[in-house]
């Protein structure tokens, strides 16, 4: 169980660093962005789909048609 625990808060940290990353930078691209969380926090590939899911389903509506 904790690493279940240990790999939700990676992708929470992961999550919340994007976010931070695209409010200095509204133009950076979310693909870079996904990769390079991807690699600071060592996310795994199903994790950076996890990522990328919970960002998908955050910009319904935020005006962000670009998923890749």
């Amino acid at each position: 169980m904790t690493t279940v625990k240990k790999q939700s808060m990676l992708i929470q940290q992961a999550l919340r660093w994007i976010s931070e990353q695209r409010l200095r930078d509204p133009r950076a691209r979310p693909a870079a962005l996904l990769s390079e969380a991807g690699a600071r926090f060592n996310l795994s590939p199903a994790e950076q789909e996890q990522l990328l899911a919970m960002l998908t389903a955050g910009s319904d509506g935020a005006g962000n048609s670009e998923t890749t």
